[in-house]
Order: structure tokens, then C-alpha cells, then sequence
């Protein structure tokens, strides 16, 4: 039996994806090209190994087994490829990224150009995922790493603290005392109309257990829109009022009227924090490439988010 390990690549992105319309995409081949390589792993094999009558497709029983060894035979060639990029001098390979949509916007900005520089021949992709979809894609060998907030708790998952980065009350009030102050009480907090991200967001799911609000018994007034974007609920409270909890790097590059409208929460010496990581699978063979990332994202970070703090779980409560 003859199949090359470009087929049992093509294969498993076909049963990972359940379509050959994302697999070829994935592997950035045409699908009649990539369904031609499967029927010809069938034709060498003897066997059906995709169900192509399923939507998703789904692998036969002969084909989970030939999906079982793929993984591994795919893990250890890039392996050997990671081993022997240990005797060149420069940095080399791919690596996949995931990042939560809460932190893309103002985390790459400040280490991405750096790395790409410091290691030109590294071939480094960015996907923007909601968390559980990073882990999912971990754990299916997807992505290399992810980029989120921690933690987690999950088994098969490497977690490595990047930094930890203060939650900031973003208002706009007519209270004069409020709107001079540098703190804000979570009482006062809570007296004005509270703008937050739609279900689906873990920086929601903070905000909701660092206000100590039920997921399913709002006080009337609390809220008046869910949105997605983060930079909409600023501009939500710009023209109408009320306050929106925001991460610390959000705020970096604000104007000096935006300044004047954060606020840290609370006078107490542990000011509320996130806590955001590096992710990725337990015996990851790309652990080179990912310290040097690690390492990367920590040099670039601007001094105001180098800090402790109070975590914030992410737990639903």
C-alpha cells in the first residue's frame, strides 16, 4: 500500500471539516483536486473511507482507522521537521494562531510586525475565533496555539500566563462628582445604564460575575443593547450615555477626552483583572516556536498592562 502523507493531510481535514469544500480551502488545493487524492487513497486501499452521504461527511470504520494513524504519522513528520529546524540557524515552519475577537484588535498590533521581523522565514497565520472554537481547533490539531483568557481547566490544554490586563469603566454621566473622579464604585457603577457584549463572549461572562448580576435576572434598566464589537458599545456610550466595561489595552491610544471618561474600578489595591494566555496542546512538538512567541508578546507589551491584580473568573455563574 502506497499513500503519501499529502493524502492522509487532505483526509484529515476531511473528516476534521466533514466537507470537501472546507478541507480544500484549508489545504489551499481546488476540491476536485483534493477529491481526486481521496479516491485514489480508496482505490490503494480497497475501501470506502468517507461516507459521502452524510452532511457532515463522517468516516467509515475503516476510515476512523486510517484517520487514527494519519494523526499520528502527520504529528511525528512534524516533528522531525521541528527537530530539524534545531540545526539551522534561522527560524523556520508555520505556525497557526488563534485569538479571541476581544483581544485581536489591540494585542496584535504591539507584537505581531516584531515577530514577523525577528523571524522573517516563519510563516505565522492569525484566526480570529471565539474561545471554545480555539480549543476545539486545538484539540483537532487545527491550530497550533490560541491567544485567550485563562483559565480554562481544560484537560488536554497548556496554559502559559502572558499578562494580566485591568477591566476599566468606560461612562458617560451627568453626575459632575462621578465624571471627576478617577475610581468608580460598583454601586455607582450599577446606577447607570450598562452597555455589554452579546452571549457568546467571555469578556460578557466576566463582566457579568464582576458585577455580581444573575445571567437570567437583570435589574430593570441595566441594560439597553447587546453588540458584538467592543468598539461599538464605546461609541454607544459616547452618544448615549451610560457606561460599558472595557479592557485595559482598549484604552491605549484613546484621546484626552476618552481618558477623562475611564475609570478603574474600585479603590482597592487588586483592581479587577483578566487573565490572558497562551494555549496549546499539552505535547505540543512546536514548544520552540511557542516560547519564542510567548517571549515576543511579553517584550512588546506597553508598561500599563504589566501588572497583578484580582482575577476575574470566567465561569458562567
Amino acid at each position: 500500500m502506497n499513500l503519501s502523507i499529502q493524502q492522509l493531510l487532505y483526509f484529515k481535514y476531511v473528516v476534521d471539516t466533514g466537507s470537501l469544500t472546507q478541507a480544500a480551502a484549508a489545504c489551499f488545493v481546488s476540491q476536485p483536486a483534493l477529491s481526486m487524492q481521496l479516491k485514489k487513497m480508496e482505490d490503494e486501499t480497497g475501501l470506502i473511507l468517507i461516507d459521502r452521504s452524510r452532511q457532515p461527511m463522517l468516516p467509515t470504520e475503516a476510515g476512523k482507522k486510517v484517520y487514527q494513524y494519519a494523526q499520528q504519522i502527520l504529528g511525528k513528520m512534524n516533528e522531525l521537521e521541528d527537530s530539524l529546524s534545531t540545526f539551522k540557524d534561522s527560524v523556520e515552519g508555520q505556525l497557526h494562531i488563534g485569538i479571541i475577537p476581544t483581544l485581536a484588535p489591540y494585542l496584535l498590533p504591539h507584537f505581531i510586525g516584531n515577530f514577523t521581523k525577528a523571524y522573517p522565514k516563519l510563516q505565522i497565520r492569525i484566526s480570529e475565533l471565539k474561545t471554545e472554537n480555539i480549543i476545539r481547533k486545538i484539540n483537532t490539531d487545527q491550530l497550533d496555539a490560541g491567544i485567550l483568557i485563562t483559565p480554562i481547566k481544560e484537560p488536554y490544554i497548556k496554559e502559559q500566563p502572558l499578562f494580566y490586563e485591568e477591566f476599566k469603566a468606560y461612562i458617560k454621566t451627568s453626575d459632575k462628582k462621578i465624571a471627576a473622579k478617577e475610581f468608580i464604585s460598583m454601586e455607582e457603577l450599577l446606577d447607570h445604564r450598562l452597555w455589554m457584549l452579546e452571549e457568546g463572549n467571555c469578556f460578557r461572562d466576566q463582566t457579568i460575575n464582576l458585577c455580581g448580576i444573575a445571567q437570567t435576572n437583570y435589574r430593570e434598566g441595566y441594560f439597553n443593547y447587546e453588540s458584538g464589537n467592543i468598539e461599538t458599545l464605546l461609541r454607544m456610550v459616547d452618544t448615549e450615555g451610560g457606561v460599558t466595561l472595557v479592557p485595559e489595552l482598549a484604552t491605549i491610544g484613546f484621546n484626552a477626552k476618552q481618558q477623562r471618561m475611564v475609570k478603574q474600578i474600585g479603590k482597592s489595591a487588586q483592581h479587577p483583572v483578566r487573565e490572558v494566555s497562551l494555549v496549546y496542546s499539552r505535547e505540543h512538538h512546536k514548544k520552540n516556536l511557542l516560547d519564542k512567541l510567548k517571549s515576543c508578546i511579553i517584550d512588546s507589551l506597553p508598561d500599563e498592562v504589566k501588572h497583578t491584580g484580582k482575577i476575574v473568573p470566567v465561569i458562567k455563574k
